[in-house]
């Protein structure tokens, strides 16, 4: 059908960037009024959203479910790859017609295909969903809470729905068990890397709670502001939860007080990574002589439980202050023992009133921390005198924040290792190996991956000091960690596992184990390879930088022709890197292809000046070292370059 001639004026002077708007007036001119087209101001972004209400509301006037279908799908996350999915749509969303009411859409230009993807959907323009987004409500959120719980049973690894239901959530109330679901997944979104920022804004929302939630809320929000750079709100936000712990543990102390030191560390890993370390170094000491005090009065058969907490001056030093105070911790110890773990998690909730995050999690948690109740595990069945049972529960509540203290022992390992002091490094470390080591038997999902950070961190130290065969045996222990973390959990942990791989190989290159450099670098490749048959795009770049590692480790090796298919195969994959344009630099000088090799180590020192330094003594580039062209390329400052890799 031929678009009136009077439309056809108005559509030429609609701008290019609204180019959808010339597509939906020519598909639905006949409901629309001309004299509203002409109004139009272009240039004002509330009138072209309001125009967008006003045309939407007029294609769909007859269609009343597609409209309100419309709007729903608004809310959704388009930026989300697997987003809209049709088959999740028709799964979640309450409405007898859904598939006729979608291609109806599709029919009028309104929704459209994702690229090839036919199962998945997207809006015709980011007018179209921002006018619908604008008229949207509370249902729509209630929702996409349905569409995202089907849509993880759909794709169980996209750790995007799981931040999308929060999303949801946050725009329906702002409560406790929005707080439960946010504390329960943010550490591992943040590992993951996924909805850092929108984490951030659930986080901000979420503190206006009460202090039982707010407190551990406002540590998260610290750790994802220092996720993101910004350092001074992660210190105001740590500052704040530390203040709030102190009030918290005023009434519950058994509970609260060692998350007052909890909370010192996270300020102390933020002063160590800004390089404040003398203020770090401060605040990890004073942890863990609260810490020693903490297990002493955790585990002291005589111990009151009647106490409160006063906190006095600048140093914030707890003051311990006996006072005539009833505290909810009425425990029935024939009760405890006898009963199961379940129980004692709500005897915990009901008398302590301590924010459990996730009941529904299969280790017990208090707050962030795990908690061993096996000592009241192997007892049960068991009646024990009320003074042996408290000295158990209070040793299990200490116990619970081992993690912590482990923690600061790493912290304070790196810190040292920033100040030089290397035998204090390798003491600190240490001690965090063995704590989190038997932590990790327990509880391995939790703290495999902090136990590798830790077996890393010794390696990298014991390589500073040259200590080849510690560092190695460490890098191995890291990678036996990684691999089973990977095992548990490939979706979190694979790539990291073959990371590690190709660190090791660096490893073994750098004490000159060339053999064992290109071992470890095929590994890695390998595994590489394999996700690119899911994720070819993703992976291709770290591929080559593989590939550029196992030509390099050939270099050294004297096996110029396998180096040269490697280092062909790099730069194909990432042709604009200067560590793979300088490698191919190389071959190509050995190779006596003198005009090829001068070309590619130009684009590498303008890829980055380093490689002026590296090429001057480089015994690699012999070849061409006489040449006037690479006089003007390197100028006259070198460094070996055996002592860079």
């Amino acid at each position: 059908m031929m678009l009136p001639d009077k439309f056809v004026k108005i559509i030429n002077k609609i701008p290019e960037k609204h180019k959808v708007l010339r597509k939906l007036i020519e598909k639905n001119y006949q409901v629309l009024n001309l004299d509203e087209l002409k109004a139009i101001d272009f240039e004002s972004e509330e009138i072209v959203t309001d125009f967008y209400i006003t045309l939407v509301t007029k294609i769909l006037s007859t269609n009343s479910e597609a409209l309100e279908l419309l709007k729903n799908l608004s809310v959704l996350n388009t930026l989300i790859e697997t987003n809209i999915d049709q088959k999740s749509v028709e799964k979640s969303y309450d409405m007898d017609n859904i598939q006729d009411n979608l291609n109806y859409l599709m029919e009028t230009g309104l929704l459209i295909n994702k690229g090839e993807q036919e199962e998945t959907l997207d809006f015709a323009s980011e007018y179209v969903q921002n006018a619908m987004l604008s008229i949207s409500d509370k249902g729509c959120h209630e929702n996409a809470v349905k569409y995202y719980d089907q849509k993880s049973k759909d794709f169980k690894e996209d750790y995007n729905n799981v931040t999308e239901i929060l999303h949801h959530q946050s725009e329906i109330a702002i409560d406790d068990v929005l707080a439960i679901g946010f504390l329960g997944v943010c550490n591992t979104l943040r590992i993951a890397g996924f909805g850092i920022h929108k984490l951030i804004i659930i986080g901000e929302k979420l503190i206006g709670l009460e202090d039982k939630y707010k407190a551990p809320v406002l540590v998260a929000l610290g750790n994802l502001y220092a996720d993101v750079g910004r350092q001074e709100e992660a210190e105001l936000a740590y500052l704040d939860a530390l203040s709030t712990y102190k009030e918290l543990a005023k009434a519950y102390y058994k509970i609260y007080l060692p998350y007052v030191a909890t909370v010192h560390n996270h300020l102390g890993k933020l002063y160590a990574d800004l390089k404040r370390f003398e203020e770090a170094e401060k605040i990890y000491l004073k942890m863990l002589k609260l810490y020693n005090e903490l297990e002493e009065r955790y585990t002291d058969i005589f111990s009151p439980d009647k106490e409160d907490i006063k906190f006095e001056g600048e140093s914030e030093k707890p003051v311990y202050q006996k006072v005539e105070v009833d505290l909810p911790i009425d425990l029935d110890p024939e009760k405890l023992c006898q009963e199961a773990f379940e129980d004692y998690r709500e005897i915990v909730k009901e008398y302590h009133d301590v924010f459990l995050p996730d009941m529904n999690t299969g280790q017990d948690e208090i707050g962030h921390v795990y908690i061993d109740l096996d000592l009241l595990g192997e007892k049960r069945g068991e009646v024990l005198d009320e003074l042996t049972l408290k000295k158990l529960y209070a040793k299990t509540c200490y116990d619970g924040h081992l993690a912590d203290v482990a923690t600061v022992y790493s912290n304070l390992g790196l810190t040292y290792m920033e100040m030089a002091q290397h035998g204090e490094a390798e003491r600190m470390h240490l001690e965090a190996l063995r704590i989190r080591a038997k932590l990790a038997e327990q509880y391995p999902d939790k703290h495999l991956p902090l136990l590798a950070i830790i077996q890393n961190d010794l390696a990298n130290l014991y390589t500073h000091l040259y200590r080849t065969e510690d560092a190695e045996e460490m890098y191995l222990d890291c990678l036996k960690t990684k691999k089973e973390l990977s095992e548990r959990n490939p979706t979190l942990y694979l790539i990291d596992y073959l990371v590690t791989q190709n660190t090791v190989g660096h490893f073994y290159l750098g004490i000159y184990h060339y053999n064992k450099a290109e071992k470890m670098y095929l590994k890695a490749l390998k595994g590489l390879e394999g996700l690119t048959k899911k994720e070819q795009k993703l992976y291709a770049s770290n591929i080559a930088l593989v590939q550029n590692n196992v030509g390099n480790a050939n270099l050294f090796l004297g096996d110029y022709e396998k180096a040269k298919n490697y280092f062909d195969k790099a730069l194909k994959g990432n042709p604009t890197n200067g560590d793979i344009l300088y490698n191919c630099a190389c071959i190509e000088a050995i190779n006596k292809n003198n005009e090829k090799a001068l070309e590619l180590l130009g684009k590498a020192i303008e890829a980055d000046k380093k490689f002026m330094k590296w090429a001057k003594t480089d015994r690699f580039l012999k070849n061409i070292k006489d040449l006037l062209e690479f006089k003007n390329l390197i100028g006259e400052n070198g460094e070996n370059r055996e002592e860079q890799n």
